[in-house]
Order: C-alpha cells, then sequence, then structure tokens
C-alpha cells in the first residue's frame, strides 16, 4: 500500500487541485496546436477558467467524448462531473471507500468508470449517475488504472499494485480474462484497439488484447513510468517517467526519441487530437508553499522532495493551531533538516527554505543532501547548481533591490538551463517579504541566451553540403549523400549491405521517374520531364559545430559496396534533390537506370506492395551476395539475383 501512496503523492501546485483550462498565448484560437509557434522552444499558456475540484488531491481527470462533460477523481474518494460548457457541477459520484486513482470515459457510450484503491472497478451511467452501474471485485491489491475498449462497448480493462491485468465484460457483470504486465497505467491502442499498453515499473508492455502475449517490451526509461498515451492514430505511443525524461515510441518501426522533459516527477501526458504530432506533459512546479511567508525550493529526487515538502507542511500546520501564530523561517528549516538528516540514508534530495517572518525579516536556509542546515546569503542547489557557483561569486553582492535580486536568479537559472540538459526550461521565481509573496513566470522564449544557443552563422544545410571530410579509424577519408528509392529504403536492407542503418531525411527527385522493370522486383529511375521521385537522402556529415550530434554518412568503403550492389544495371550520377524537411536544394548521389530506352521498363513502382511481397526474399538474397563479396569466386549482383530467382524465370516476379 505505501508504494502505492508514492504513486499518487503529489507537490504542493497539484495540491491546490485546480483543474485548468489552458490554451496557446499569442496564437489563432482557432489553430490548437499553435501552428506559428517554435515548437522546439515549448509553448506558453493563459489559463482559460479554472474549477476548484476539491479539497483534497486530484489525480486523474478526462474529457468524454462529445466534450459535454469533465469528470475528475482524487483523494476524497469521489468523483466529479462537470458540465464544460458552463463549468457547473453536474454530480457527486460517491462509492468508493478509498481514494480514486483513474476516471475514464467510453468513447463510444454514455457512461464512465473509476477505479479505486479500495480494489474495485465501478462504472457509471454518465446521464444518471445517481448509482453505479456495475461493480468489478476480483483486484487483490489496489487498482491503479483501468480503459475502455476504443470498438469494443462491453470490453473493459484494469489493472492493480501487483501486476495483475483483468478484462471485464460490462454486460455480463464478470472477469472474461486474467493476466499480468501493468501496474502503473494500462491505455488501449485507439481505433483498432488490438493492442493495450501496460506500464510497470521502468517498462513498457505491449499486449495483444487477443491473445495477451507480449509484443514488444519498450525500454528506455531509467525510473517507474508514470503515464502512457497513444496517438489518435496508434502509431505513436508517448510514457514519462520519474527520470524527467519522455519517451516517444514508433510502433510501425520500432523505433524510440528520448526527449529529457522537466527537472523533477512527470506523472501525466496527453496527445493532440488535432494532428497527433505533439505531446504534452505535465510536471511539478519545484517551488512549494509551506506556509503563508515561506516557501521551499525543491531539487534532486520529485518523489523525496515532495514527501517530505507534504511532511513539513502538516507539522507546521500543527504547530500553528498549538501557539496560535505562524511559524518562523528558521522554525520551518529545522523542520525540514530534521527529516532530511532522519532519512539520509533514504531520501536524494536538496532544499532550500526561504521567507520573511516578523522576528528576523528575510532568511534563506540551504539543507543539501544528508540534512546540514545552513543559513546563507544566496543558496544553489539542483543539477545545474555545478555551473553557477562561479557565477555568483563574480555578480552577487549585498544591499541589491528586488528586482536586482529577481533578475540575477533568472539570469542565473537561464545559464543552468543553457549548460545542463536536467534543468528545465522555464523559470518560476517567488519573492516574499514584508509586503507579502510575489510570483511570477518566465517561458524559455522570454529568457536570455548564452553563448551556446545563439543561432549558427551558416545553417544545417550549409554545414552539410560543406562537410567533405570525416575521420574514421584514425584515418580521413570522404564522406558521400546518396539518393535512394528503391529497396535501399529498407533499412533490413541497409543492414544487411553496411551493417549499419545510416541517418536519413526524407527528399525529392525533380525530372525523374521511378519504373517497374520487367523480371526485376526492384524498380529503375530514368530522366522524365515533370516527374518526381520521392525517396530519401542519407545525410553525410561527422561533426556540427561544437554540437554533440553525429549524423553518420555513406564512407568510401560503403560506396563501393554500393556501387558493387547496382552492378552494371544502375550508372552512379550526381543529381540535385530538394529536402521535404526544408525544401531546400542539395547535391546528392543517385543510382539511374543505365538504359534509359529500355522497353522493359513500364507503369509505376510501389515500396510498401514491395516490402509485402518482396522484401523477404530480396533480403535472402542481399546476404547471399554480401557473404561471397569479397571471395574469388564471387558472382555480380545480376547473377546473383537471376541465379536466387531462377525458380521463378518462367513467371518472373512483377512490381
Amino acid at each position: 500500500m505505501q508504494a502505492d501512496m508514492d504513486r499518487f503523492v503529489q507537490d504542493g501546485s497539484v495540491g491546490d487541485n485546480v483543474e485548468s483550462f489552458l490554451s496557446p498565448d499569442d496564437v489563432d484560437r482557432r489553430d490548437a496546436v499553435g501552428r506559428c509557434m517554435d515548437v522546439s522552444k515549448g509553448f506558453t499558456f493563459t489559463e482559460v477558467n479554472s474549477i476548484k475540484a476539491s479539497a483534497s488531491k486530484v489525480t486523474s481527470c478526462h474529457f468524454s467524448s462529445d466534450g459535454k462533460f469533465l469528470a475528475s477523481g482524487g483523494h476524497d474518494k469521489r468523483a466529479v462531473l462537470w458540465y464544460t460548457d458552463t463549468l457547473k457541477l453536474k454530480c457527486t459520484l460517491q462509492e468508493h471507500s478509498a481514494l480514486i486513482t483513474d476516471v475514464r470515459f467510453s468513447p463510444s457510450k454514455p457512461c464512465l468508470a473509476t477505479s479505486s484503491f479500495d480494489k474495485t472497478i465501478r462504472v457509471w451511467d454518465a446521464d444518471n449517475p445517481s448509482y453505479s452501474l456495475r461493480t468489478f471485485m476480483g483486484h487483490s491489491a489496489s487498482v491503479m488504472s483501468l480503459d475502455f475498449h476504443p470498438n469494443k462497448d462491453d470490453l473493459i480493462c484494469s489493472c492493480d499494485g501487483d501486476g495483475q491485468i483483468r478484462y471485464w465484460s460490462i454486460n455480463n457483470g464478470c472477469c472474461s480474462c486474467v493476466s499480468k504486465g501493468g501496474t502503473a497505467q494500462i491505455r488501449f491502442q485507439p481505433r483498432l484497439g488490438k493492442f493495450l499498453a501496460a506500464a510497470a515499473e521502468n517498462v513498457v508492455s505491449i499486449l495483444d488484447v487477443e491473445t495477451q502475449t507480449c509484443q514488444y517490451s519498450l525500454q528506455g526509461h531509467t525510473k517507474p513510468i508514470h503515464s502512457v498515451c497513444w496517438d489518435p492514430s496508434g502509431e505513436f505511443l508517448a510514457s514519462v517517467s520519474e527520470d524527467s525524461t519522455l519517451e516517444l515510441w514508433n510502433m510501425t518501426e520500432n523505433k524510440t526519441m528520448t526527449l529529457p522533459a522537466h527537472e523533477g516527477l512527470i506523472d501525466s501526458l496527453a496527445v493532440s487530437t488535432v494532428t497527433g504530432v505533439y505531446v504534452a506533459n505535465r510536471a511539478s512546479d519545484k517551488i512549494t508553499q509551506l506556509t503563508d511567508n515561506v516557501y521551499v525550493c525543491r531539487s534532486g529526487s520529485a518523489a523525496d522532495s515532495q514527501v517530505v515538502s507534504d511532511y513539513v507542511r502538516y507539522f507546521l500546520h500543527q504547530h500553528t493551531i498549538q501557539l496560535g501564530q505562524p511559524a518562523t523561517v528558521k522554525v520551518c528549516a529545522n523542520l525540514v533538516r530534521l527529516l532530511s538528516y532522519g532519512n539520509k540514508n533514504m531520501l536524494e534530495t536538496g532544499l532550500i527554505v526561504g521567507g520573511w517572518d516578523k522576528y528576523e525579516g528575510g532568511k534563506i536556509y540551504g539543507i543539501p543532501l544528508g540534512g546540514t542546515l545552513l543559513e546563507l546569503p544566496f543558496a544553489i542547489g539542483g543539477s545545474g547548481s555545478s555551473y553557477l557557483y562561479g557565477f555568483f561569486d563574480q555578480a552577487w553582492k549585498e544591499g541589491m533591490t528586488k528586482d536586482e535580486a529577481e533578475q540575477l536568479v533568472v539570469k542565473a537559472v537561464s545559464l543552468a538551463i543553457a549548460r545542463d540538459g536536467a534543468s528545465g526550461g522555464v523559470v518560476r521565481t517567488v519573492v516574499i517579504n514584508s509586503e507579502g509573496v510575489t510570483r511570477n513566470y518566465y517561458p524559455g522564449d522570454k529568457l536570455p541566451l548564452w553563448h551556446e544557443e545563439l543561432e549558427p552563422q551558416n545553417s544545417l544545410l550549409d554545414i552539410l553540403n560543406s562537410a567533405m571530410v570525416a575521420n574514421v579509424g584514425g584515418q580521413s577519408q570522404s564522406l558521400h549523400k546518396v539518393f535512394v528509392y528503391g529497396s535501399l529504403m529498407a533499412e533490413d536492407v541497409c543492414r544487411v549491405l553496411l551493417n549499419r542503418v545510416p541517418q536519413s531525411s526524407p527528399a525529392l527527385l525533380n525530372g525523374y521517374h521511378r519504373y517497374s522493370i520487367k523480371g526485376r522486383v526492384y524498380p529503375a529511375i530514368v530522366p522524365v520531364e515533370n516527374k518526381t521521385v520521392a525517396g530519401k537522402a542519407n545525410d553525410v556529415i561527422n561533426h556540427i559545430l561544437n554540437v554533440k550530434l553525429v549524423l553518420l554518412g555513406i564512407t568510401d568503403p560503403e560506396l563501393h559496396i554500393l556501387d558493387e550492389f547496382e552492378d552494371v544495371e544502375y550508372e552512379r550520377s550526381t543529381v540535385e534533390v530538394s529536402l521535404m524537411d526544408t525544401s531546400e536544394s542539395l547535391l546528392v548521389q543517385a543510382y539511374v537506370w543505365s538504359n534509359k530506352n529500355d522497353p522493359n521498363l513500364y507503369g509505376d513502382w510501389d515500396f510498401e506492395e514491395w516490402k509485402q511481397l518482396h522484401m523477404k526474399d530480396f533480403v535472402k538474397m542481399t546476404s547471399g551476395f554480401m557473404e561471397k563479396l569479397e571471395l574469388p569466386e564471387a558472382k555480380p549482383r545480376v547473377a546473383t539475383y537471376e541465379s536466387f530467382f531462377q525458380q521463378d524465370r518462367e513467371n518472373p516476379p512483377a512490381s
């Protein structure tokens, strides 16, 4: 139970439990994803409206598929249903005997379901939710999450803290299947519902709903996963974790991309239903209020620092009741020190306590890892702190005005953001004095830039065009850009030929047409006016300025292998392609069919059809070619191909 409780500990900002309706600043309100925004720098939002959900913490909320209702649930054991147009309370659902962990609307029916630490799942009629329609019991541990199947109206799924997954029939009121795999959250794949994503510890398992077999085990996080979310197409899955990262999984190509998201606990995320491209996640505000005039700034393990903050707030509340007056800053800091030192072998957190009281005025205390209490003129902590000590030694001075001190903090944190990948992307400040408390927020695009964040003098395209030399094995050699349009677009073929998959970028080749070839399963391109070929340009550069990014290109030995593979049927030529990402032009190598008037060329060639019908055999043929490439008895690729497909000579494979 304690492990489950830790999953639902929230910080002070979330503890206020105001469910906010947000919209992007300074963009056309009809544009839900802000097409004019630089998404690489994140989004800024203004609050459209808010609902005071309860006096306790909210753990989950969900909009109905028709957008008419919003449901929320949390520590007060209740689910609350709201009208989204008026933000008025519709009703309160009260049957659970412990906190609610998840609330979900059915995508196809006017009903919703709630899960709880009381080990039950309850299904409610959204139009008449005075009592639950079904109560499912059978879990032996707290139920952590649930979800409705997207097109099977009768099917609902749940998981508990012991990793047990249960499938329930709403109509029959019984459990239809039991399996293992999820302890934190489960979500069905949208539309088809073929797969179920189940998060447990730092792994997301992709389960086949029909067979209950694990199709994929997505491993990229280093700490427990808190939330998963599919994009509307069901091709991408995002997961967020206590390790402060967001993993974006490409289910079609079995690829992943890791994004450093925030410094601290990320416990939920959602995907844009307009484009399916943008992923939003929610992270902790790491400045937490302890009393009216005392705040704590948290670093290190978000879960640890949140627990300490919660306990200190509780004790300070009792202290205020007993003494009839607020605690001083020093008392607050000593409570933090007491808890930190007493649990120093278990906690991984550093804290800064600051505030104002009528006895000593403004005070700052640092409580680093281990629980030491230090009264300081300024305190620094967190993963980016090592970059700031020299800066503060030079920039800090006594007697600064309020504005000077705040700007110093903003500049210092922006420096940490520039140097440290885990220091977030925005700055929050709290100014506390005899006049009260003022909180300010500085979005990432308003922060000062440091030299490593300034725009380079040359564009990426300029650098790509000028990069002609790489260092491989201690020797300098040329790198090449190669436009591919047929079998080489398949990663399996590239991997057999080059023993790796080069980084690639989508591109268009104008003035050429891609034909099918009679008696061949691969295509040919020849010059044809007013035609365009879509393919990939394998980027070639070993180093870009001082950025730690290596785009692996085609080396001389690899180009030799490609020449041998394309054989006498093709001629390697220099062509100009247009990069689809930037619409800029780039000179690359391409293999053009030698006989431009070949009568065997016909129609169009389809890559997807080739993958389904011929790729498996083509990869086998390519493997055989590579095994004998350096041997004296090696056959040319054309002879290898014809020998491999000899059984089909009378009925040559068509494309």
